[in-house]
């Protein structure tokens, strides 16, 4: 059986220290690592992919502050599941593993400023509104597991 070609990726659930009700998602529509195209406007966690000779953290650090413009957050821990998915066709890789972290964000309620052309708006968004606004359910899944921890 051929190998997989996997994009190996980080993403963060981050919930927010002054609302635990609240979960901090990104608008995105631009793909850079995958496709280098624009994308309908999609929101999700903040997630990139690992390059060359990064560790999980050093790659999450850097993607947090190129997505959100801001590195205002506590690791609390690595979470015990990863996203998994197929990637669409055109891509160079044919999936993607997303290990994930939970993180709190530590900073005053304020407008994100990303410093990526991928990310047109980073903000916390209420956990009843999360299902109106994103539409992957394997973010979805990843929340409600987050939350069955009682981590949000």
């Amino acid at each position: 059986m051929a190998e997989t070609n996997v994009r190996k990726a980080v993403g963060a659930i981050i919930g927010w220290k002054g609302d635990p009700s609240s979960v901090l998602l990104v608008k995105k529509v631009k793909t850079e690592d995958i496709a280098k195209m624009d994308v309908p406007p999609e929101w999700d966690i903040p997630k990139g992919g690992v390059k060359d000779k990064e560790g999980d953290e050093e790659a999450l650090w850097r993607e947090l502050r190129e997505e959100v413009g801001s590195d205002d957050f506590r690791l609390v821990r690595k979470l015990p599941f990863r996203m998994d998915f197929p990637l669409p066709s055109g891509s160079r890789w044919e999936k993607q593993e997303t290990t994930l972290f939970f993180l709190e964000y530590e900073g005053t309620h304020r407008k994100f400023k990303p410093q990526t052309e991928e990310i047109a708006e980073a903000k916390l968004v209420p956990l009843g509104e999360i299902r109106e606004l994103v539409r992957y359910e394997t973010t979805l899944e990843a929340i409600e597991e987050t939350k069955k921890m009682g981590l949000l």
